[in-house]
C-alpha cells in the first residue's frame, strides 16, 4: 500500500512515533493528539481557481456572458477576468493578435498557469489553433506546412511533462474554450464540468480506427490504453478496428457515451 508516496513501512512507524508521542504527551499531563483527526495533505494534481485566467472578447455579449458565468459558477477570483477586444470572424490574423497576446500576457499574474477562452470564434490563428496561440505564442514553427500530410512541428516543452505548474515551470499556459452555439449551451456545458466533480462515472468508451489513415494515426495507442486501463476500470472500453472499411467510422444509437476517439 503507498499513502502520499511513503511506503507501508514509513507510514508504520510514523504512527508508532506518534502513539509514544501520546503517551508521553498523556503522562506529562498534555493534550492527547489522538483526540485530534489527522490532516491528509493530498499532492497538488489539477490547477485551482486561483490559477486559472478568463479571457473575455468585449466585442462578444456571448463571451461577455460566458466569462462572468464561469468566473462566478467556478469561484474564480474577479481580477483573474482579462477583458480585451478584437475581430468576431473565424480567423484572428497573427497581426491581430500579437497585440491581444501582449495585453492578455500584461495583465495575467505569475500566478495564472492556464486560460480559459470564453467564445466560439475565432478559433483559429493563421496557422495556428486559438487555444495553442495563447498557450505558446503565435509561432509558425507550430504549424504543419506539409500540405496534407501528417508531420511533426516544434516540440513543446510541456509535453511529457510532470508539471502542474505549467506557467512556472514551462512559461506555457495551456488554452481551453467555452465554445458553444448559445450562451445557455455554454452555461448547461459549465454547470455539467461542476457537477461532475469529484465524481467517478461509468459508460461506453469508444476507440476507432477509420478508413482516414491520417487521422488514426494513434491507434496503436488506442490498443495500448485499453491494455493498460483494462484491469483496473469499470468502464466499457471498446476498439472498433475499420481500417479496412468492414463497418463504418463512426458510433451510433449509443445513449451512454463517457468519451470516444
Amino acid at each position: 500500500m503507498r499513502l502520499l508516496g511513503l511506503g507501508s513501512t514509513a507510514f508504520v512507524l510514523a504512527l508508532v512515533c506518534s502513539c509514544g508521542a501520546d503517551s508521553a504527551n498523556h503522562d506529562a499531563g498534555l493534550p492527547d493528539a489522538r483526540s485530534t483527526p489527522p490532516t491528509v495533505i493530498l499532492p497538488k494534481a489539477a490547477l485551482t481557481a486561483r490559477e486559472i485566467g478568463v479571457l473575455v472578447n468585449a466585442n462578444d455579449p456571448q463571451s461577455v456572458a460566458v466569462g462572468a458565468y464561469y468566473q462566478q459558477q467556478r469561484g474564480i477570483p474577479p481580477e483573474n477576468v482579462i477583458t480585451v477586444s478584437f475581430s468576431v470572424a473565424t480567423n484572428l490574423p497573427a497581426a491581430e493578435f500579437a497585440s491581444v497576446y501582449a495585453q492578455v500576457s500584461a495583465a495575467a499574474g505569475p500566478e495564472i498557469q492556464g486560460f480559459a477562452l470564453t467564445w466560439t470564434n475565432p478559433y483559429q490563428v493563421d496557422c495556428m489553433s486559438i487555444t495553442s496561440a495563447f498557450a505558446l505564442g503565435f509561432d509558425a514553427t507550430y504549424c504543419n506546412t506539409s500540405g496534407m500530410v501528417c508531420a511533426p512541428t516544434a516540440p513543446v516543452a510541456y509535453y511529457d511533462s510532470e508539471s502542474v505548474l505549467p506557467y512556472t515551470d514551462h512559461q506555457i499556459r495551456p488554452a481551453m474554450m467555452l465554445a458553444a452555439l448559445s450562451e445557455q449551451d455554454a452555461f448547461a456545458l459549465i454547470d455539467r464540468g461542476i457537477a461532475a466533480d469529484d465524481t467517478l462515472p461509468t459508460g461506453d468508451s469508444y476507440f476507432v480506427r477509420t478508413t482516414d489513415v491520417a487521422r488514426s494515426v494513434r491507434w496503436p495507442f488506442f490498443l495500448q490504453t485499453i491494455d493498460e486501463l483494462s484491469p483496473a476500470s469499470d468502464l466499457a472500453l471498446t476498439y472498433i478496428d475499420n481500417s479496412y472499411c468492414a463497418g463504418t467510422d463512426y458510433v451510433q444509437y449509443s445513449t451512454d457515451v463517457l468519451f470516444y476517439f
